[in-house]
């Protein structure tokens, strides 16, 4: 996928916070500071209804406006005398998006105008950011959301310093029935990353496979097809096929069974933690995990109890007959000759046979079915409804368009009704 496969590399910017001070002591009986061409220490803004932060290093002019809420801004001020420079490194523009209670909204579209135009979305956590900014511009922050106001409706600001912070308070507003979370294109994509990859989108991947939906404009038919593409996308992932695939192929050549859901979510996430297809030294996160789960897979009781007392030719047999591959006399007995001689060791023999290429395409129908139970319904697969997709599956030669069956389940009762 592209970032699922295409992502920027980013560098994260330390502010050195020099001086910290009030921007606001006293305004009267207003209900809230009311700041207009004031200059502080030599920065200027403006705000309504709420309250300005400033943080800084002496020597970076500041300029910020909030229409209400609260903002703050890490960048600084200058003394009489000292000319206003921008700093030369990029700085970051992050926040976090509460609700009334104090609780995060997630999946709040952040967007940012300005000298940059960009995206992203919240975590888990309400939290958002945006690094690589580039200082010295003007920028507008605005969060949207289905079904949610947020006050204030944006921050705007000159960001010369090295970093600022722009909070926003989410309140729900009367649902509508025609219109729902799964419905937009950055929650439906998010969404994607937390149910096939286990984890929040990073900024590139999230902007590439939203716009694919979003240059549909008001099409129906185009938004259709293209979801159902996003959609399976995920599964199609090298990223999936590395973390979520390898799990199958582990449980179906150890056992001869695909794994059940609660044991597929977190073996999955021990194997992709801190796995980004495209940032810097995946490959050699990614070798780490999968060494590491399968030493303690192999230790598990199950596994124990399944192999410790075969011979180490019988376990090699044994696992290559439930992968249904044929695999070549000399491959067989290179795997043989490695594990007698100490040169590899049962997990790594394991490891070797579940990850064979080979292997992946041959039971790719049957993951894929498996993942529209898992990653859109989170439960078991009844056999009927799994013997059905997979059989159609298989009648279209994994063509899942052909089958409609991602189409089916991102548009089944069972899934909208999650959100």
């Amino acid at each position: 996928m592209r970032h699922i496969a295409r992502h920027r590399q980013h560098t994260f910017c330390s502010a050195v916070i020099l001086v910290l001070f009030s921007a606001f002591a006293a305004f009267g009986q207003q209900s809230g500071p009311q700041m207009t061409q004031s200059v502080i220490g030599g920065g200027g803004g403006g705000s309504e209804n709420g309250s300005l932060r400033v943080e800084g290093t002496i020597g970076q002019p500041v300029l910020g406006k909030s229409n209400g809420g609260s903002f703050k801004l890490e960048g600084g001020f200058w003394a009489s005398g000292v000319p206003a420079m921008p700093t030369a490194a990029n700085g970051s523009i992050s926040g976090r998006v509460l609700d009334d209670r104090g609780l995060p909204v997630a999946g709040a579209v952040i967007k940012l105008g300005g000298t940059q135009a960009r995206k992203t979305i919240t975590d888990a956590n309400g939290t958002y950011s945006f690094d690589q900014v580039e200082t010295g511009g003007f920028y507008t922050v605005s969060p949207s959301r289905v079904n949610f106001s947020f006050y204030p409706t944006q921050h705007s600001f000159s960001l010369l310093g090295n970093s600022a912070e722009a909070a926003f308070t989410g309140s729900l507003i009367q649902h509508s029935s025609n219109s729902t979370d799964i419905d937009t294109p950055e929650y439906f994509v998010r969404q994607h990353y937390l149910d096939f990859l286990g984890r929040e989108p990073d900024e590139s991947g999230f902007n590439f496979w939203s716009d694919q939906i979003l240059q549909c404009g008001a099409d129906s038919g185009c938004i259709e097809r293209k979801r159902t593409n996003v959609s399976a996308a995920y599964f199609l992932s090298i990223e999936f096929e590395k973390t979520g695939s390898l799990v199958h192929g582990l449980y179906q050549a150890s056992f001869g069974v695909r794994p059940l859901f609660n044991e597929f979510i977190p073996d999955t996430r021990r194997i992709a933690e801190d796995v980004v297809i495209g940032r810097a030294g995946w490959e050699a996160q990614l070798v780490r995990n999968k060494q590491a789960f399968v030493d303690a897979f192999v230790e598990r009781p199950r596994f124990r109890a399944t192999f410790d007392g075969m011979s180490n030719d019988t376990y090699i047999d044994s696992l290559i007959a439930r992968t249904g591959v044929a695999f070549t006399e000399n491959e067989r007995n290179a795997l043989a000759s490695d594990l007698a001689g100490n040169r590899l060791t049962r997990a790594a023999v394991l490891l070797r046979i579940a990850d064979d290429a080979r292997f992946t395409a041959a039971k790719r129908n049957e993951t894929f079915v498996m993942m529209q139970y898992f990653g859109y319904l989170r439960r078991d697969p009844d056999e009927s409804g799994y013997h059905f997709w997979l059989h159609k599956l298989n009648q279209f030669n994994g063509n899942f368009e052909q089958a409609e069956m991602v189409k089916a389940f991102i548009t089944s009762g069972e899934y909208r009704r999650r959100f």
